[in-house]
């Protein structure tokens, strides 16, 4: 029994140690969310994919217009970020490096809402689509 209670604690030991080495190996996309006046935007949604895995993760920006994806690891991902009433923002192959915490600030532009059919990974949002003036 002794035996038996001295392989488990080795053991929990073994992975405690090891868990520091995963904390490191992730890493984290964050940023501030501002309108092209500087303002914060509230809840766009920010979604950063791996087109080569199809992996995926969202979250929402903060009152502050922060938001922050954790957890990541080192990868060439996409960065989209939305919000209603602006333009899609995207960033494209940006590198994220083991253990690193990237920044990716934007400004959306104000967008023009035109007729059309607008869908998500979840399927039909709505009738309308957001677009820069000018653009028909």
């Amino acid at each position: 029994m002794i035996l038996k209670s001295g392989s488990v604690c080795a053991l929990w030991c073994v992975v405690l140690a090891a868990l520091p080495l995963f904390a490191q190996s992730s890493g984290s996309i964050t940023g501030t969310v501002l309108d092209d006046s500087g303002a914060m935007v509230s809840g766009a949604v920010v979604s950063v994919s791996d087109p080569t895995t199809g992996f995926q993760r969202s979250t929402t920006s903060n009152s502050d217009g922060n938001y922050l994806i954790a957890g990541l690891g080192a990868a060439t991902y996409d960065v989209t970020i939305t919000a209603p009433g602006f333009k899609k923002f995207e960033a494209k192959r940006v590198i994220l490096r083991v253990g690193e915490k990237l920044r990716v600030d934007t400004k959306l532009v104000i967008g023009k809402v035109v007729k059309g059919e607008a869908w998500n990974s979840w399927g039909f949002i709505g009738s309308e689509m957001e677009l820069l003036h000018g653009e028909k």
